[in-house]
């Protein structure tokens, strides 16, 4: 009987992961859509939607996926989880304005190298943007994919509302 309930379970997981997976890529579909540069840069996404990545068996439990694709006027971010397979979200910022801010905070931790001066305005804003948002999604290892200017931020220097940095 309990194997039977396990297969049951086991049954039921699949179609939900394969509901989410096909929710995933209806957004992709759409973002991709939206506009010329959505079909332009659906291209530059870091993971293959093509594959079949299941989530489930490859993240640790205490583990959380974030990419990022960044537009003209529109910030999306994508979450994965072995508990919640897929959490979407987007922020009207575009990729000026995070660019603009990635590039003055990245100057000022290359001036100044003493890491508790690297409190800014910039890394404020940039927490805001691509962390407040997911911030009841983050676990205990947080598996960034940027994408364009991102690649070039230091994610764990961010400073949080409570003046700590995100790797703390």
């Amino acid at each position: 009987i309990q194997e039977a309930r396990n297969a049951g379970t086991v049954d039921a997981l699949k179609i939900s992961l394969k509901k989410v997976r096909h929710e995933y890529l209806n957004k992709l579909e759409e973002l991709r859509q939206s506009s010329e540069e959505g079909r332009n840069l659906f291209n530059e996404l870091s993971l293959n939607y093509e594959k079949n990545i299941d989530f489930n068996e490859v993240l640790p439990e205490d583990t959380v996926l974030v990419e990022y694709v960044l537009l003209d006027n529109v910030t999306y971010i994508f979450c994965f989880t072995k508990e919640k397979p897929l959490f979407f979200t987007s922020r009207l910022v575009g990729r000026k304005e995070i660019g603009d801010l990635v590039k003055e905070f990245s100057r000022k931790i290359e001036k100044e190298k003493d890491y508790k001066n690297w409190n800014s305005k910039e890394s404020e804003k940039l927490y805001t943007h691509l962390i407040e948002p997911i911030k009841n999604q983050l676990k205990k290892h947080i598996i960034f994919m940027p994408f364009g200017i991102l690649y070039s931020l230091p994610f764990e220097a961010l400073t949080m509302p409570d003046r700590r940095y995100l790797v703390e």
